[in-house]
């Protein structure tokens, strides 16, 4: 069984580097490296950026209130860009006014 490396990194013959399943660890900057027996040589950089979808950190959860009351559902978005939270009833427009 191959190292953690081998697992998720494959390289290919003529020098091409894939990245299997990346993750946000993986981002970077990455060089290819030309080695023989008279030197060694590297390539221009290349940057590798890895997004993650959004995801909830918290999630609203059912409420009870009292007319005149007062609701609060707390929403938490997590993701790289960082989401932005929006709002909406699910049958449709939020009430005006409101």
């Amino acid at each position: 069984m191959g190292t953690w490396d081998e697992l998720f990194f494959l390289q290919i013959r003529g020098g091409k580097l894939m990245v299997a399943s990346a993750h946000k660890s993986d981002a970077g900057v990455y060089v290819c490296v030309a080695t023989n027996v008279v030197g060694e040589r590297n390539s221009e950089p290349a940057e590798l950026v890895v997004f993650e979808r959004p995801a909830f950190g918290k999630r609203p959860q059912n409420q009870v209130v009292l007319v005149e009351g007062m609701a609060e559902f707390a929403c938490e978005v997590m993701g790289d860009p960082q989401p932005a939270a929006r709002w909406r009833k699910e049958e449709g427009e939020m009430p005006l006014g409101r």
